[in-house]
């Protein structure tokens, strides 16, 4: 492959323009795409069905390829296979005729890639043709690649380390490592196809897609999360104050909870049994069951069940106004005993802010709506507690008036 990057654009960029689209080409070509198609992208005049025809040439292209690349590498497993069953086949043999198997792979790994970077670059340079359905397609492409890359990855180290592709016993089941990337790479070349399919179709927002225009937030954050999980805010010193404060095997559940994890760490301690749910399209199938889905504005919503206390941190400021009532209302409802509430100030910074409010605000909203009533001394516990600043900021309990005691 010729050694050009998209990510010497800018430096191009300032020394000659006449560079970038030289770059452009090669970087372009390499990854799979026709030749010449690619300059519908800088074409302001070219139609988003022309960027979605380039687009999907490209993608049987790569398709084409890749599916002969599975059925050579698939050929030579089935002819190399017998021989690696021989016991009496030397190691150092072994690892020479298994070797014959990671060119392909690996060529194939690189094939997908560049396509979904062509995607995402697609994304960024012709926005206008990008709705939520084409962003959430493409998000959940680079999730199924990084998940091949990092198959790659796991075999590449034994590959350094042992002379094979795993570390199993068996030479048939290291095979199976390597040849189990395909599934990844033909499930990110569909969902590339299914988006570019609906370039110019679905509904565009251009701009952060994470969020809803009224402020609550997209499966892509989800999806995020699932790439990056360190990138996640996960406050631990409240979720051990929560657990000083309840009692034990006290149900709670998190309202807004996004990816779950709060309720997770919650329910990995055994000592309460935590759910969280949230409003976020496809959310229980995004985290494997782990969040229900429910709108969290609908008015009177009932759940399967009341819980002991319910939680929920930094959600309020993403409701839009007119539905804060009935959000507050819904926390209440929910909760036998006690609410754990954050809400973000005015000059908390953040994407899909769109009702913060003051402190003394927010603690009177509160309480107007629900008539629970603040419990001074846990708060302190839990400001005091808190690792994130902007939640130690407001966080809050608030208990049924005439509740226990040790809630």
């Amino acid at each position: 492959m010729r050694l050009r990057s998209v990510l010497l654009l800018p430096l191009l960029l300032v020394v000659r323009p006449e560079c970038v689209l030289s770059a452009v080409e090669g970087w372009a070509s390499d990854s799979g795409f026709p030749s010449g198609s690619y300059r519908v992208l800088d074409d302001p005049e070219a139609s988003c069905d022309a960027v979605a025809e380039a687009l999907m040439l490209s993608v049987n292209a790569v398709g084409a390829e890749l599916t002969a690349l599975k059925d050579t590498t698939f050929a030579l497993a089935g002819d190399i296979g017998p021989l690696l069953l021989d016991p009496g086949l030397p190691h150092t043999a072994r690892a020479n005729i298994s070797s014959s198997l990671f060119p392909p792979v690996s060529a194939s790994v690189r094939l997908v890639w560049s396509l979904v970077e062509l995607s995402a670059y697609t994304s960024m340079k012709r926005q206008t043709c990008i709705g939520q359905v084409v962003r959430e397609g493409l998000h959940r492409a680079l999730l199924s690649s990084a998940e091949a890359i990092r198959q790659l990855v796991g075999c590449m180290w034994h590959m350094v380390n042992l002379g094979s592709f795993g570390d199993y016993g068996s030479p048939h089941r290291n095979l199976q490592l390597l040849l189990g990337l395909f599934p990844a790479l033909f499930e990110s070349l569909n969902l590339v196809s299914d988006a570019v399919q609906q370039i110019g179709i679905d509904s565009i927002s251009i701009g952060n897609a994470a969020h809803e225009p009224e402020g609550m937030f997209t499966n892509t954050v989800v999806l995020y999360r699932k790439l990056f999980p360190e990138r996640a805010h996960l406050d631990k010193g409240i979720l051990r104050t929560i657990l000083r404060l309840l009692p034990m095997d006290s149900s709670l559940c998190d309202f807004g909870g996004l990816d779950g994890r709060y309720a997770l760490w919650l329910n990995d301690t055994g000592l309460v049994e935590a759910y969280a749910v949230d409003g976020i399209r496809g959310i229980f199938e995004l985290t494997d069951g782990a969040v229900m889905e429910a709108d969290l504005t609908t008015p009177n919503l009932t759940l399967w069940r009341q819980f002991d206390c319910v939680l929920s941190l930094e959600v309020a400021e993403h409701i839009p106004k007119q539905h804060e009532r009935v959000f507050l209302e819904n926390l209440a409802r929910h909760a036998r005993e006690c609410l754990i509430v954050s809400w973000a100030l005015p000059e908390t910074l953040g994407e899909g802010h769109v009702n913060s409010m003051s402190e003394e605000e927010s603690h009177r909203r509160v309480v107007e709506v629900t008539g629970f009533v603040r419990d001074d001394t846990a708060t302190k516990m839990l400001r005091e507690s808190a690792e994130i600043e902007w939640i130690a900021s407001t966080v809050a309990m608030y208990v049924k008036p005439n509740s226990r005691s040790d809630v």
